[in-house]
């Protein structure tokens, strides 16, 4: 018996081992401005909930399912303007052009039907005043190529790691955007989208608060539940017209801003953004809420996340 409970005891040990080596932290050291930039999100659980994508009024969802997550690091803002700027005047310096060519914004699409505006099309991409915007209309290969483009600048300026930008999987996205709060609705933990004092916790579609959802067949607006703190309409006290500065509104506890509205969020899934929009009612930008997409458009960003490994 002593000799059964010996091996069990070892069996542990090693599966310990095992389960601590592959999950082992880095802590990135860094006087680089642009790693600096990013947050580390510790290894946890992700916990998966039954029914719908939302929650339906007050009704609790149970827990169905709980994923592993390894630590990794995701940008603290959505990429902007300036920093996707720089991105494109290296690719052209190095005469790299088909690359250009497929990561080049497409300011165009700020006159598509929800998103026109004129000024927009000449000045929000190239104008020093909205460079700490979030960059939108770019495609999702460009978004890649810029995650490729990140990881070899930081690879050259620095020996100690091996880093590789991408994409995060919606697992990650997830997680990220939880700010290690189990069950949190919206990014910041609350079921509101206004604080007590009726400050927008986020910048969304002011025509509703969170109980109002945009359903993708009826093309028509719905209340889905009651919220006897807030009215239907909503305001303009979020001081932003389309998109807001990349570092605006409060972080989540992971340090995390704008991951639940101002743009929706690319994801590894290619035609899948994640949070919600600028242009999204309230109900829809949840931690939970997809938003499809087809094509560059004035509704979706994105921000990279970081494996480390060490050399």
């Amino acid at each position: 018996m002593k000799k059964i409970i010996l091996l069990f005891t070892c069996i542990l040990s090693f599966m310990y081992c095992v389960s601590s080596n592959t999950v082992k932290p880095i802590y990135l050291k860094s006087k680089n401005k642009s790693l600096q930039n990013f947050c580390f999100i510790p290894t946890g659980t992700l916990h998966i909930l039954s029914d719908s994508s939302y929650y339906q009024g007050k009704q609790q969802r149970l827990i169905s399912k709980e994923i592993l997550v390894d630590f990794f690091y995701i940008s603290s803002t959505e990429i902007s303007n300036l920093q996707y700027r720089e991105f494109l005047a290296d690719l052209i310096k190095n005469n790299e052009i088909e690359k250009y060519r497929i990561a080049i914004v497409d300011t165009q699409k700020w006159r598509d039907q929800y998103g026109y505006n004129e000024p927009y099309v000449e000045y929000y991409f190239q104008h020093p005043a909205y460079n700490q915007y979030p960059c939108v209309n770019m495609s999702y290969e460009g978004a890649k190529l810029y995650c490729e483009w990140f990881s070899k600048k930081m690879n050259q300026e620095q020996s100690e790691y091996v880093i590789e930008a991408k994409l995060p999987n919606a697992t990650q996205w997830e997680y990220a955007t939880r700010g290690g709060k189990k069950l949190a609705q919206f990014s910041w933990g609350g079921p509101y989208t206004e604080n007590k004092i009726g400050q927008k916790l986020a910048n969304y579609k002011s025509i509703s608060d969170g109980c109002i959802h945009y359903n993708d067949s009826s093309k028509q607006y719905e209340i889905v539940c009651y919220n006897p703190n807030m009215g239907i309409a909503g305001n303009l006290n979020d001081n932003a017209d389309v998109t807001a500065p990349v570092i605006s509104y409060q972080t989540n506890d992971f340090g995390l801003y704008n991951s639940c509205g101002n743009v929706a969020e690319m994801i590894e899934t290619k035609g899948i953004a994640r949070g919600g929009s600028w242009n999204s009612p309230g109900f829809d930008i949840q931690v939970t809420s997809e938003m499809k997409y087809d094509y560059p458009n004035p509704y979706v960003g994105f921000r990279p996340i970081l494996i480390v490994r060490r050399k």
